[in-house]
């Protein structure tokens, strides 16, 4: 037991120094992640205009509202987080 908690000790350790870098990482690029996140939401409408086009009736667009819903989330972070 000892010998799974030091493993499990190294282990929390080992990658609490992975979301740190990993958070530094995200600061420093953070307005070309959202640059690119903007870009794929703005795609992603144009293609859910398209698809609607035609005659058929669909449902609402779930998946593309939680991907906006998304952006939206990380514009508010991304200004607080600044702020």
């Amino acid at each position: 037991m000892i010998a799974v908690a030091a493993g499990a000790t190294s282990g929390f350790t080992l990658l609490s120094g992975f979301v740190t870098e990993f958070h530094r990482f995200l600061h420093a690029h953070e307005l070309w992640i959202l640059a690119l996140s903007a870009s794929l939401v703005a795609a992603g409408g144009y293609l859910e205009f398209v698809a609607r086009r035609g005659t058929h009736r669909r449902g609402f667009p779930w998946l593309f509202a939680f991907s906006a819903l998304c952006f939206l989330a990380n514009v508010v972070i991304i200004a607080v987080h600044r702020a």
